[in-house]
């Protein structure tokens, strides 16, 4: 790890924790098991603990670190199974949203998704995986809220499914299996189906785009 690690011109909390994350995806020291020690990583990196100690609040809450009575807390392995009863659960979720959503599509919002994988392209070309993943939430969470459906944004959200891309995308980067270009290019022809007004597509494209998030993860197993 690099003392003195640049923090300039953004939250100190967010930066530690975007580098932590560096660490874990890319399993650089950080590997499942290894214990994070507060007062450790603020040395490391050359600043003070309260900034490390909420960026391993968040980890928590994103489900990258666990922690036990008397065992304090270490990075969590991120098992195949909850990623694939994710993907199961999105998909139902999305399926119904998109139904509901259909009547309510505007011109406005088919350039705000238009817009978003326009930037997730451009993200696939530097591979930051985890701007990749904000635009993949931003993406899936528009058609899910333009459903109107409260009860359903309600479940979707408190579910924690943002933080579930992120954990989804970088499990499949670290196993070297998430082709950036290819996950960005993939959710165009969801819009392409909205864009025509073809509902029954829409909802096909949307379990597809899960079939084949889960077969991916799957393919991790044989690794």
């Amino acid at each position: 790890m690099t003392n003195g690690f640049d923090f300039q011109h953004t939250t100190l909390s967010e930066k530690i924790k975007n580098y932590l994350l560096d660490c874990i995806i890319n399993k650089k020291i950080y590997q499942p098991g290894y214990k994070i020690v507060e007062t450790q990583i603020a040395k490391e990196l050359n600043v003070s603990q309260a900034p490390v100690r909420e960026a391993i609040k968040d980890l928590k809450i994103m489900g990258f670190i666990e922690s036990e009575p008397y065992k304090g807390s270490y990075i969590k392995e991120i098992s195949v199974k909850e990623l694939k009863d994710v993907y199961s659960v999105r998909s139902v979720l999305e399926e119904l949203a998109v139904k509901q959503a259909f009547n309510n599509i505007s011109q406005e919002f088919v350039d705000q998704l238009q817009s978003i994988v326009n930037q997730m392209t451009e993200a696939a070309r530097t591979e930051n995986y985890i701007v990749q993943a904000d635009l993949d939430w931003e993406f899936h969470y528009k058609m899910v809220s333009l459903s109107q459906n409260t009860a359903l944004e309600k479940i979707y959200t408190d579910l924690g499914i943002k933080y579930w891309i992120i954990r989804g995308v970088t499990f499949l980067a670290g196993h070297k299996m998430f082709d950036y270009e290819f996950q960005a290019l993939r959710h165009q022809p969801i819009l392409d189906t909205i864009i025509h007004s073809d509902l029954p597509a829409a909802v096909t494209l949307i379990r597809n785009h899960y079939e084949e998030n889960i077969s991916l993860v799957e393919r991790t197993e044989n690794q």
